[in-house]
């Protein structure tokens, strides 16, 4: 960071980034920041502003954050319905097994009603 005769000072991309890493990633806030260092709020948000859309122009082919959760979140409710769909067949496979040895489903069904743990 560079003070010229008139006070202002030049801060370099480094100094720049070095302050939206610790507003972005590790959560200090704009107002902390800019007592810290003497700044006006505006200018970290132009920063924030250039940075980010820095970020977007360079990098087209990746999704956006508010993308990247959402497509999160679907593949959490994959997952899910992946896991749902593991129990049907683990229970259709009993079923299958059960009938090909001849015993119906019925029979199977009223054993484990009979055998089932009292609540």
């Amino acid at each position: 960071m560079e003070t010229t005769n008139n006070r202002r000072r030049k801060f370099s991309n480094a100094d720049k980034l070095k302050l939206l890493k610790s507003h972005l990633h590790d959560g200090v806030s704009i107002d902390e920041l800019c007592r810290r260092h003497s700044i006006h709020p505006t200018l970290l948000y132009r920063w924030k502003r250039e940075f980010l859309s820095s970020l977007d122009s360079s990098n087209e082919h990746l999704p956006s954050p508010a993308r990247t959760i959402v497509l999160r979140q679907r593949i959490k409710a994959i997952d899910a319905r992946i896991e749902r769909l593991k129990d049907d067949l683990a229970s259709l496979r009993e079923q299958l097994e059960v009938l090909s040895n001849g015993i119906s489903v019925e029979d199977v069904a009223g054993d484990h009603e009979e055998n089932a743990p009292l609540s």
